[in-house]
C-alpha cells in the first residue's frame, strides 16, 4: 500500500497479561498504524498478535475512525466486542498512541 506525504506512522505499547499466550512470545502489546493527518482517520494497522485473526478483527475495529475523536468509541468497541484477557492491553496501546499524536500536535 503507498501512501501520501498527509500520513503519519504512530505505535502504542502495553504490558501484556503473564497468564496470556501472547505473553510467552512477546514482553509488550504492540500496535502500529498510519493515520491521515488531517483527519486523523487510521488507514492501516498492525497488531504483533500470534494470531492473525486477532489483528485482522483490532484492524477492522479501528479502520476508518479518527485518533483524533474517537480514541474513547475505540475503547468502548474493543470492551465490547473483544472478549480476551488482551483487551485492557489493546485500549492501553490506542491510549499511549492518542497520547503521542496529542504530544506531538503540541510541538
Amino acid at each position: 500500500m503507498e501512501f501520501s506525504r498527509n500520513t503519519f506512522f504512530v505505535t502504542g505499547r502495553a504490558r501484556l497479561p503473564s497468564a496470556n499466550p501472547i505473553a510467552v512470545v512477546y514482553d509488550h502489546l504492540l500496535m502500529v498504524a498510519v493515520i491521515e493527518r488531517d483527519t486523523g482517520v487510521f488507514l492501516d494497522v498492525n497488531v504483533n498478535s500470534i494470531c492473525q485473526l486477532s489483528s485482522d478483527f483490532i484492524k477492522r475495529l479501528l479502520l476508518g475512525k479518527s485518533i483524533y475523536t474517537d480514541c474513547d468509541l475505540i475503547c468502548s468497541e474493543i470492551e465490547s466486542h473483544y472478549y480476551d484477557a488482551t483487551k485492557k492491553a489493546f485500549c492501553s496501546c490506542m491510549r499511549d498512541m492518542h497520547a503521542k499524536v496529542n504530544d506531538r500536535a503540541k510541538e
